[in-house]
């Protein structure tokens, strides 16, 4: 039986990946580095700070987390990120039945602005971030550290993401991965990462936890 529900925040229950992708493209173009869309979105969900190590050349990296830091870690660009429209409504069921957790590779400062801005506090029992954790995604140490403070087994939790580093980082924690078609997976890229729970939105999630009981 599923006792607890651990969420990914951008892409799943935020509308947030269109601003991101578009700063990255327009920070990458500002400072002349290559750095394809589709390589861009692979790294999605992964803490800023590990991507950028991935993709930018060593001597750029300073000033590309300096240049991250002042346009996203703002409230400008946080007033940007907005909820989809049934996320609320869905948190409320869900909180009636199952425990929540909020496990992002965000940093703090973005988390604790939005918790507060989109009210969100009161839904999650546990929040965890990628600065929480030795790790980030795709190691399991998000969700491991979620489901020790929740108390709930491995076969009785689920992780709701959105993107390839999420998919991963279920399956390093062996925990059972749903994909939302909200964010940058597409269900066909879904289905070839071998994903079998795909739903097109948050908004599915309680009935389909419903059908697993």
């Amino acid at each position: 039986m599923i006792k607890a529900v651990l969420l990914d925040l951008d892409g799943v229950l935020t509308d947030s990946n269109t601003a991101y992708l578009e700063l990255f493209e327009r920070m990458f173009a500002k400072h002349n580095i290559r750095v394809s869309r589709p390589l861009i979105l692979r790294h999605f969900g992964e803490n800023a700070n590990k991507f950028f190590k991935a993709v930018v050349p060593s001597g750029k990296y300073g000033e590309i987390c300096k240049y991250y830091a002042e346009q996203a870690l703002t409230p400008a660009f946080f007033r940007t990120i907005k909820l989809f429209p049934y996320s609320r409504k869905t948190l409320e069921t869900l909180n009636k039945k199952y425990k929540l957790a909020l496990c992002t590779g965000a940093y703090n400062k973005t988390v604790v602005y939005l918790i507060k801005k989109l009210r969100l506090k009161k839904y999650f029992k546990v929040i965890i971030t990628g600065q929480d954790v030795k790790k980030g995604k795709p190691a399991p140490d998000l969700l491991l550290v979620a489901l020790k403070k929740l108390e709930v087994k491995l076969s009785e939790a689920v992780y709701v993401g959105d993107a390839p580093a999420d998919v991963s980082t279920a399956r390093n924690a062996r925990l059972r991965p749903i994909i939302v078609l909200t964010g940058v997976l597409k269900k066909k890229s879904a289905r070839g990462m071998g994903v079998t729970d795909v739903l097109s939105d948050v908004s599915k999630l309680p009935l389909f936890l419903e059908k697993l009981k």
